[in-house]
């Protein structure tokens, strides 16, 4: 109880400081993860991943991530039911999503350059749409739905809303990763979008500069050819951010055996 009050009390001033600072920062309400569990499904027994949510907010996210920092050498994680034990530092769960766009001559991969004012992954290159979900992703049954926070952050965080979803032409998620550099779980995706007439590279970067939170996330967009990409990533490696490497491997992988 002394060590959380004390990770409270630490993440108050750290929020203060920030806020003085002049960073944006509030305390919206998340989803942690409560419990996974592997399955199989149907008769050619497809691999299932079962999970639970709780609600959670930032605030407490960033308190748990500050007691992770102290007590990692305690935690031992070799397999799921080992996360299952420590759901209340799982208490975050992101959606990061590669845009890949095309003109019908060449496919591009967009990914993002993040800024200093982001709490991690400073001056690194990211997903194209990074965005924690949370209890606004909700579909039109009443149900949590990943792909209704994949639309929002697509919407919030690079401008294509509603009246671009038609050049949205293809979307799918990929892999379930947690990285133990800061017990932070999320889920990786990608969304092909089609450029055309009147909807160029330009206009795709004019939403972007318009964008709702494109300023909390972002300061620019690294345009990559497909055909290029692979080389892009030997020479710029250490410039990415852990996560978005990993899952942009697992992404090349599947586009090159056009699974994507």
């Amino acid at each position: 109880t002394s060590l959380i009050s004390e990770a409270s009390n630490s993440v108050a001033i750290d929020f203060i400081k920030e806020l003085n600072e002049g960073k944006i920062r509030f305390n919206g309400y998340l989803f942690g993860v409560e419990y996974l569990m592997i399955n199989r499904h149907g008769q050619n027994e497809d691999p299932t991943l079962k999970m639970s949510f709780y609600k959670t907010d930032f605030f407490t996210f960033r308190v748990f991530a500050k007691l992770y920092q102290e007590l990692r050498n305690r935690f031992v994680i070799k397999e799921i039911n080992d996360l299952n034990s420590v759901p209340a530092f799982l208490c975050s769960f992101g959606i990061g999503c590669f845009i890949i766009a095309t003109d019908d001559i060449e496919d591009y991969l967009i990914i993002a350059h993040r800024g200093n004012g982001v709490i991690v992954d400073k001056d690194r290159y990211h997903y194209s749409m990074n965005e924690a979900f949370s209890l606004m992703d909700i579909d039109i049954y009443g149900n949590i739905s990943f792909t209704s926070c994949l639309f929002r952050g697509l919407r919030e965080e690079l401008g294509l809303n509603e009246n671009y979803r038609k050049q949205i032409v293809d979307y799918g998620f990929l892999d379930v990763d947690i990285m133990l550099n800061r017990f932070e779980m999320g889920i990786s995706c990608y969304a092909k979008i089609k450029f055309d007439n009147s909807f160029t590279m330009e206009k795709f970067k004019e939403l972007y500069n318009a964008a709702q939170d494109k300023e909390l996330e972002t300061i620019e967009l690294e345009i990559i050819a497909m055909s290029k990409l692979r080389n892009f990533i030997k020479d710029h490696e250490p410039q990415f951010s852990v996560g978005c490497i990993n899952g942009l491997k697992s992404l090349l992988s599947r586009y090159e055996s056009n699974y994507i």
